[in-house]
């Protein structure tokens, strides 16, 4: 099943980034991010998140402020569509995407 991050608040607010399997997507204030967030409450490279056959697994990075998935602060945890994932002050959500939902992401997606 392909899913996606939707960023919910902040500035890239809209914003759909696929998740492909056995890909690690990391989640950050870098440009260098595969989804790059311009929140100064994030680190860096704040999280990582893998899709596989299992499903999709977020992973904090050892960031300064916490990864929330559903307000509940995790290291590690399992996300199931739906799921509302807080860094900083911006919120995003696991989506189940399809078809033209879906856009296409380079090793460093870079929004302008």
């Amino acid at each position: 099943m392909p899913y996606g991050i939707r960023i919910r608040s902040g500035v890239e607010e809209g914003e759909i980034y696929p998740l492909f399997e056995n890909r690690e997507i990391t989640v950050g204030r870098s440009p260098t991010n595969n989804i790059f967030i311009r929140d100064k409450n994030v680190s860096r490279i704040h999280c990582q998140i893998v899709v596989t056959g299992e499903g999709a697994t977020l992973t904090d990075l050892q960031s300064t402020n916490g990864t929330f998935v559903n307000e509940q602060r995790v290291t590690e945890a399992t996300l199931k569509p739906g799921d509302e994932i807080r860094i900083g002050t911006t919120l995003l959500q696991l989506e189940e995407t399809e078809g033209d939902e879906r856009r296409a992401i380079t090793d460093t997606s870079v929004m302008e």
